[in-house]
């Protein structure tokens, strides 16, 4: 990151946070510094992609509709919530149409030197949530009435009326 064609580094950025009242823990201030150093070094070498820019490009190299494609975001994040949307998609998408559809996987924030490491992670993550589906037909077919979501009830919420879960 450069302010007024100077090298901003994590340093620069610590003084930055620390000479404003926050809350934030350092974790959280490194993780901050750490979001805006690798978009800055990511925006030099790579293109930049949100999910729908993504699926959008997708679909045209895969040459079908942009409906029938789900993008797969890795970035310096490593919470996994992008492969758990993503996750939540497919089957939503399966549920409608019989079928799975082509997933895709982008970088967000990851600088070209960093891509093919990101890039074998999720790849990774991915087998190891297709081996955890197949397991789960397994368990289908020993107990037709296994249930992938074992639902138990809402929480319970309304004050003075609630105090157990709640089924429906």
């Amino acid at each position: 990151m450069s302010e007024s064609g100077k090298e901003v580094g994590f340093n620069e950025g610590r003084r930055w946070f620390n000479a404003i009242p926050n809350s934030f823990s350092e974790d959280r201030i490194d993780d901050a510094i750490g979001d805006v150093l690798n978009g800055q070094l990511a925006s030099r070498n790579m293109e930049a992609f949100s999910k729908p820019a993504a699926e959008t490009k997708a679909s045209t190299l895969l040459n079908s509709s942009k409906g029938d494609v789900i993008a797969v975001g890795k970035s310096r994040n490593k919470t996994g919530t992008n492969l758990k949307r993503a996750i939540t998609d497919v089957i939503y998408y399966y549920d409608k149409h019989g079928e799975v559809p082509d997933v895709v996987g982008f970088l967000n924030k990851i600088p070209a030197e960093d891509a093919e490491k990101r890039r074998r992670e999720l790849e990774s993550e991915i087998d190891v949530i297709n081996n955890a589906m197949a397991g789960l037909l397994s368990e289908y077919k020993k107990n037709p009435s296994f249930k992938f979501i074992n639902f138990k009830g809402h929480v319970p919420q309304v004050i003075g009326k609630e105090n157990t879960l709640i089924k429906y």
